[in-house]
């Protein structure tokens, strides 16, 4: 197995080359997902500066992103039908 640059800013494993690279690596399945150098950097110092991975971090984030929309949608005003159902007398 040999580990080698396929792109300047990507790596790839060469499982059929005539070196091996000792290495461990216990992974779920993984998708690629292309972002910018600088938002990968991002991801890469926020952690490390956690002791967490790019994933970890990346999930995360999606959950923070999903909050936030949340709560913009529960502080939003209510539409006229949610304010009538609310006000409605009990039976």
């Amino acid at each position: 197995m040999f580990v080698h640059g396929l792109h300047p800013h990507t790596t790839t494993i060469d499982l059929d080359h005539p070196y091996t690279v000792p290495f461990t690596a216990v992974m779920a399945a993984t998708k690629m997902l292309r972002v910018s150098d600088r938002t990968h950097d991002g991801f890469r110092r926020e952690a490390k500066r956690r002791g967490a991975t790019i994933d970890e971090v990346a999930a995360a984030a999606l959950r923070a992103l999903r909050q936030k929309e949340m709560g913009e949608q529960l502080a939003a005003p209510l539409e006229d039908d949610e304010v009538e159902w609310l006000d409605a007398p009990l039976r």
